[in-house]
């Protein structure tokens, strides 16, 4: 998820944990443990692939995280002995721990992925089912957030602490909402393949800020496919339209190939452009803007042998309000037009 709601939901994390104890300086600490995880970041690697599919690894991994939560412990104790706050240790382990630990975990909820369990290598933990940002989903906790730490007099804690806690609680409630959401739409799409008579898997994703309009991509053998559908829809039968072959043969020995293929759980494609070969990773995204390209090896022609490089992702190209425009339609059922049929009928013009 983005740097604020991380900050909001750390910071609501320490209210719920140690207001009583800390007052507004609980929601400070929260805050800061809530964006720690993320400060991998500023470790650059060697080539595009590494930097996107590293991030979110070992700083979000539930056992490094684990580890180093009676270090932070003991110092978090020894600040509120000095500032003569009454914090014990298992309160202040619980509110170490779960600062840092509800940051993964509720990055997990999204598309792109997170590595729980490194240094394991299962592919990355993603159940897909809120959008990297979704202010929805942040305002309660914000707001929640915020009151109570407005509320920091000593005659006031219980009032301040249930403000914190409902919005918590609403805030949970969307995302639950979410995961149940995205478990109906994998059912619809489940029957609409066998309808169909497609054999293969299932990825599907919110659409940006809300929760109402999925996507499906799906894939065989050889072929991907993709729908959206809305919870505003009527019973009809849901078709799912065949996109581009995946190529996965190409480059399939290629160490940034397989990395990617771990990291997309699959849902890649691969394509020769310009005697480059870009893989695509078909999860993220709404046709026709797909943001994680690579290029990950070149060819002098067409004749000659793949020869790895390192990789580069590739500007994305971003399309005017239109795709926007789209997502709100198509949530209302208001439109089936594909979004890239739609930015067309729309006459967008996209720029790098």
């Amino acid at each position: 998820m983005d740097s604020v709601t991380q900050i909001a939901l750390g910071a609501a994390v320490g209210g719920l944990v140690a207001h009583k104890q800390l007052g507004w300086r609980a929601y400070l600490i929260g805050a800061g443990l809530g964006t720690l995880p993320d400060l991998d970041v500023l470790i650059q690697y060697d080539n595009a692939v590494d930097n996107v599919t590293r991030h979110r690894g070992f700083s979000h991994s539930l056992f490094v995280l684990t580890a180093i939560t009676p270090i932070l412990a003991w110092l978090c104790q020894r600040w509120a002995k000095w500032r003569q706050h009454s914090l014990s240790w298992p309160r202040t382990m619980l509110l170490i721990w779960l600062g840092l630990i509800t940051h993964p975990l509720l990055d997990s909820f999204t598309s792109y992925g997170t590595q729980l369990w490194w240094p394991l290598a299962p592919p990355p933990t993603s159940w897909s089912s809120i959008f990297i940002i979704d202010p929805l989903y942040t305002l309660p906790l914000l707001i929640g957030a915020i009151v109570a730490m407005s509320r920091r007099k000593r005659h006031s804690p219980v009032r301040g602490y249930g403000s914190n806690l409902i919005g918590f609680i609403i805030a949970s409630s969307y995302l639950a909402a979410g995961f149940g959401l995205s478990k109906y739409v994998q059912q619809k799409a489940a029957a609409a393949m066998t309808a169909q008579h497609i054999e293969g898997r299932i990825f599907v994703s919110p659409t940006p800020f809300n929760i109402a309009l999925w996507r499906i991509v799906a894939v065989d053998n050889n072929y991907w496919y993709s729908a959206y559908v809305s919870v505003f829809d009527d019973d009809k039968t849901l078709s799912l339209s065949r996109q581009q072959p995946l190529h996965h043969d190409q480059g399939a020995q290629m160490a940034d190939v397989q990395r990617l293929a771990w990291f997309t759980h699959g849902f890649y494609q691969v394509d020769a452009i310009d005697n480059q070969l870009v893989v695509t990773d078909l999860r993220l995204g709404v046709e026709p803007v797909m943001p994680f390209r690579f290029v990950v090896a070149e060819r002098p022609s067409e004749q000659q042998e793949w020869q790895p490089v390192r990789s580069e992702q590739l500007t994305t190209q971003r399309p005017r309000r239109d795709q926007l425009s789209w997502v709100w339609l198509r949530m209302r059922s208001q439109t089936q037009l594909s979004p890239h049929e739609f930015i067309q009928q729309q006459g967008a013009e996209f720029t790098e």
